[in-house]
């Protein structure tokens, strides 16, 4: 039972932070609710406190009874992108259809919340925005995923970056961005969809190739170590996707590119080093 007492100023107050919360209630959940069903007196309160992009749920074995109680969510240190599904409450029975009261957090634009009550669920949904548009530009463009490589670099595993859900900034946050929500491939500097030959114009016109300078996408730096040489040529043609046009009309049978390709691009590459020298 939460709050059941006698006074109007009894109140309890069950707080969830971040996704590895384990609660567990075997039985009932009453929220300012006696034992014969009826309101009671004072505040029951649910409170979520959401650090990223996924969150602990509270589980009952039995029923939870909710229409006498709040729901308070906040965030700490995390700046919702749209997309994010959050299941507060799991239970056996969902009684009383909706809470009290329901305190939500004001959202970046043209996102918005959708409050969902099943008979099983309360779950929390966050719509609008676009996945991977850091900057809130409203594209996926070479400022997103410049800012993402430089979180991943700097090791911070800021919560708004990890795509993957997993806790971490890596990797694998940036092969999410590139390969599904960009669409396209390691190489393609300019980002127009497919990765050829205008890139090495384009990643060659600021110098920076073996230079230990910093660099970025457009630069150059598709492996994500912050620089641009030879290893970003390995892992752009170890994708496959040199010359074979956009990524979403790859022919059943392509021509065999790849890294069988590599010498013929790095001698390609020196070849306009040497023209721009």
């Amino acid at each position: 039972n939460m709050t059941n007492g006698v006074g109007d100023l009894a109140e309890s107050t069950l707080r969830v932070r971040g996704p590895d919360a384990t609660v567990q209630i075997n039985g009932d959940l009453r929220m300012a609710i006696d034992g014969f069903g009826d309101p009671a007196l004072g505040t029951a309160t649910l409170h979520a406190v959401i650090t990223g992009s996924s969150h602990s749920t509270i589980v009952v074995g039995e029923s939870a009874m909710i229409e006498n109680g709040n729901l308070v969510v906040e965030f700490d240190g995390y700046t919702p992108r749209g997309g994010e599904t959050y299941d507060i409450l799991a239970a056996s029975q969902i009684e009383g259809g909706n809470f009290s009261e329901v305190t939500l957090p004001d959202l970046p634009d043209e996102r918005t919340w959708d409050v969902q009550v099943t008979d099983s669920l309360v779950r929390l949904m966050i719509s609008g925005g676009l996945l991977g548009d850091f900057d809130g530009s409203g594209a996926l463009d070479a400022a997103d995923i410049d800012q993402l490589t430089g979180i991943a670099l700097a090791g911070s595993n800021d919560a708004a970056f990890d795509l993957t859900s997993d806790g971490l900034v890596n990797a694998e946050d940036r092969t999410v961005w590139i390969s599904q929500l960009r669409n396209t491939y390691l190489g393609d500097a300019n980002l127009d969809g497919e990765f050829n030959s205008s890139d090495f114009v384009a990643v060659f016109t600021d110098g920076k190739f073996e230079t230990g300078q910093p660099a970025t996408w457009g630069q150059g730096d598709w492996n994500g170590d912050g620089i641009f040489g030879t290893s970003d040529f390995v892992a752009a043609f170890s994708d496959g996707g040199f010359e074979i046009g956009p990524k979403g009309a790859v022919s059943a049978v392509p021509e065999p590119h790849g890294v069988m390709a590599l010498p013929l691009a790095v001698l390609l590459a020196f070849g306009l080093l040497r023209r721009r020298q």
